[in-house]
């Protein structure tokens, strides 16, 4: 299929256009109101211009009908938009970094080698693809890539990392498999919700790498802080009372100085529970915001043109082009900074089963340093044995 095939240049990965039809039955929230404003709240990739455009040429239909930008959605309505997709680039490995220490970070891999012989597997994912194909993403998911890369089809991923989040994603080759262990996580979720104050050996664990902005505390820093998730996908997590119990620990590693008044630091993060976004809400709540961070770092360049009610438009693009099949505008590419943020999925453990990722490139260590930062986490796997 020629829509599979991804041009690879620039550190881009991009993926040909393609025609497709996205059908979705009316949802609760959109029944009673009018077709135009649900496609504009829910889907705000394209203008409403486009919209009521796609609506009068019959792109877009309810019960494979032709209707008006007014029209009222009811129960059991078949929404379908035949459209021209323009799938984002994501990152690839650049051509400066082949054979060098770094490569690895921006290289889809397996990470254990007996696959053919488990189950119960793990891929690393670089930073900007997501895991499932979603919204403006298909070709360029991880799920997708896995499949046309390596040939794996039918797997099933058990945890999630955000879109600009590298790391450890593990899979099986069964859903009766992942749903156990997805509800094993569930359960301990549960449990460290009962005991936030106290340390318990778990059968599985999550150890992240971050780098943060300022000299973290030598000591070992526990969050139980509730975080509130709001039902709207594109807004952002918040530090309440209100909202579902959470604990994150926190251990640094290592500091730098940046300049006369300013220090980064490299801190290890285990998230006891699994809230969306939880380990960057957490470490704004404390000050010490990833550097990086484009939602969560009040400082960071990026965030610049952040809409804190809705996240969208996050820097300002040129048009480049228009399509010609379809005619909507082409935009620039987007700057890296824009796909990865220093937050990193390095260890994942199900009770005997280790999966380490290869170390982010943004640590910036040499091998002398390398070597140290690697004997600084065996340390603290010594140190504190019942989180890892």
């Amino acid at each position: 299929n020629k829509n599979k095939n991804k041009n690879k240049k620039k550190g881009f990965r991009f993926v040909n256009s393609y025609f497709s039809t996205f059908k979705s039955f009316a949802k609760e929230r959109w029944i009673g109101r009018k077709v135009i404003e649900v496609l504009m709240e829910e889907f705000c990739v394209h203008s409403q211009n486009y919209y009521i455009n796609a609506i009068q040429i019959g792109n877009i239909k309810v019960n494979d009908s032709i209707i008006k930008e007014d029209y009222i959605l009811k129960c059991g309505d078949l929404l379908t938009h035949r459209l021209h997709r323009h799938e984002p680039p994501t990152l690839v490995l650049p051509n400066y970094m082949l054979n060098t220490e770094s490569s690895n970070f921006y290289k889809i891999e397996i990470i254990n080698s007996n696959i053919s012989e488990s189950n119960l597997f793990a891929i690393y994912k670089p930073p900007s693809l997501p895991i499932h194909p979603c919204g403006r993403y298909y070709f360029n998911s991880l799920i997708k890539i896995i499949e046309f890369e390596f040939g794996l089809t039918n797997i099933y991923p058990i945890n999630r990392l955000d879109k600009v989040t590298s790391g450890v994603v593990l899979f099986s080759k069964t859903a009766d498999q992942a749903k156990q262990v997805s509800n094993l996580i569930s359960q301990q979720t549960q449990l460290c919700q009962q005991l936030l104050t106290v340390p318990i050996k778990k059968r599985v664990s999550k150890i992240y790498l971050a780098r943060v902005i300022g000299k973290f505390a030598d000591n070992l820093i526990q969050v139980n802080e509730s975080i509130v998730v709001p039902k709207h996908k594109e807004s952002i997590c918040y530090v309440s009372p209100d909202g579902k119990a959470s604990q994150t620990i926190f251990y640094k590693l290592e500091h730098y100085q940046i300049s006369q008044d300013y220090y980064e630091s490299l801190i290890i993060c285990i998230p006891q529970t699994g809230r969306t976004h939880q380990i960057r809400v957490h470490l704004k709540y404390i000050g010490f915001p990833i550097v990086n961070d484009p939602i969560y770092n009040i400082n960071s360049e990026i965030n610049e043109n952040i809409d804190k009610n809705r996240i969208k438009n996050r820097s300002k693009k040129k048009i480049t082009n228009n399509c010609n099949d379809c005619g909507v505008d082409l935009l620039e590419n987007p700057l890296i900074e824009e796909l990865q943020i220093c937050l990193h999925a390095f260890r994942y453990r199900i009770d005997e089963h280790i999966f380490i990722a290869p170390l982010p490139i943004w640590i910036n260590c040499n091998n002398d340093s390398n070597n140290n930062l690697k004997e600084a986490i065996n340390s603290f796997y010594g140190k504190f044995d019942y989180f890892v």
